[in-house]
């Protein structure tokens, strides 16, 4: 199914009408995750043979770009779900089944969210502020304050994690799990009114000795980085999700600007005052991409499983001037992000043979002077695109290499 067949475009205007009502009395999209999930988006990761579309991280990220273009902070707040979801299935392909049941209740209309952010925590997956206490039946009662917690008036399911400061001899445990709606100790705030996102209703959520039974407890990782499969899910989905919607945004509001700019007319001027913006802007191709062999990346970039981001400037002589297209003057003003989202190797290199990465046709990966700070060509276009690029024995389900290209003036 294409996501023209998901979300049709009839679809995609009733959402969009609604996007801005949502936002104006900040109120949640709850008619817009009802028609989302009648058709079953909600069950996208979800096997067919459990009710759902059985399709993987590259089509949901395509959906969202997609869902981003009519109602941004619906997609965000989707996001979260599509998160859970994605990591269950991600794990599942590759034969971890500690998260089976999310696929199964997914299937069945369950709504999950995650319910990880915690104020101040910079450490993000690799330490919680939020205390975990183990029970004699082997389960934990988490007692904390979660922040961002998108779809809070409707999640069914809350995935949350907190430290077990006890444990490990004293060195603390990472416990994962997830609470149900109808489970005492957990309380939603109504503190959210942002700006453009009111309709997520990301508000905080209070935890008072909410009780995880054992057979929701999926992980026990140690307090700092590590290179368990879950985190690397956890992140390979979010990041490329996130990544996906944003993408959808930048490009309706590219379209909204080209739109408003062949309506500009001027009094003083007349309307040919405006005809070389208008030009311009209709004009601005689609950047034409080409695939790097895995090798020359690995020989360049020697990066770890481990999702990480590095900025480099641009720092090449006025001869990338052609390869970069025309310029004024020749010289760097172009910077761009890269994410790398490696596999766990067993033989501490990636897979040679499934790792790949785009550059502008007719350039080539120059040298470095340092591993984190890669100097590679750009070119004069204002312009952001994300794409997942496959790993782990050629996957194309896993995402290799998150490439964002933001290049700013």
């Amino acid at each position: 199914m294409t996501p023209e067949e998901i979300l049709p475009d009839e679809m995609l205007r009733r959402i969009r009408d609604r996007a801005a009502g949502y936002d104006q009395n900040n109120s949640f999209f709850h008619e817009d995750l009802e028609e989302l999930a009648a058709a079953g988006y909600l069950k996208i990761f979800v096997p067919e043979s459990d009710g759902g579309l059985g399709l993987g991280l590259e089509a949901a990220a395509a959906l969202q770009r997609r869902l981003a273009t009519a109602a941004p902070a619906t997609a965000l707040a989707v996001n979260m779900h599509l998160v859970w979801t994605g990591v269950a299935h991600v794990l599942a392909r590759r034969g971890d089944g500690s998260l089976d049941f999310v696929l199964k209740e997914s299937g069945h209309g369950e709504v999950f969210a995650f319910g990880i952010s915690e104020p101040g925590n910079d450490s993000m997956l690799f330490d919680s502020g939020t205390t975990a206490e183990p029970q004699l039946d082997g389960g934990y009662s988490f007692t904390g304050r979660k922040i961002f917690t998108s779809l809070s008036p409707a999640w069914t399911r809350l995935g949350i994690f907190g430290k077990d400061g006890g444990a490990r001899e004293g060195s603390g445990e990472l416990v994962f799990g997830f609470i149900q709606r109808d489970a005492p100790g957990h309380e939603t705030l109504n503190d959210w009114d942002t700006l453009g996102m009111r309709a997520s209703q990301s508000n905080t959520t209070l935890l008072h000795g909410a009780m995880v039974p054992p057979e929701r407890i999926f992980r026990k990782l140690p307090v700092g980085p590590n290179q368990d499969p879950l985190i690397f899910a956890i992140f390979a989905c979010f990041e490329t999700l996130l990544a996906a919607v944003y993408t959808g945004i930048a490009e309706r509001a590219f379209t909204l600007a080209v739109e408003a700019v062949k309506r500009r007319t001027s009094a003083k001027y007349g309307a040919e005052a405006f005809r070389r913006t208008r030009t311009s802007a209709g004009r601005l191709p689609t950047p034409p991409w080409q695939w790097i062999p895995s090798s020359r990346i690995w020989r360049r970039w020697p990066v770890t499983w481990m999702p990480w981001s590095i900025t480099g400037r641009s720092g090449f002589p006025s001869s990338w001037g052609s390869k970069c297209g025309p310029r004024r003057t020749p010289g760097p003003s172009w910077t761009w992000r890269y994410e790398f989202r490696e596999a766990p190797a067993t033989s501490g290199a990636p897979n040679s043979n499934g790792c790949t990465a785009m550059c502008w046709p007719g350039s080539s990966i120059p040298p470095m002077r340092n591993p984190r700070t890669p100097q590679l060509p750009t070119r004069g276009l204002v312009r952001s695109k994300a794409e997942t690029l496959e790993h782990w024995s050629g996957d194309p389900e896993i995402t290799a290499v998150l490439l964002t290209r933001c290049a700013v003036r």
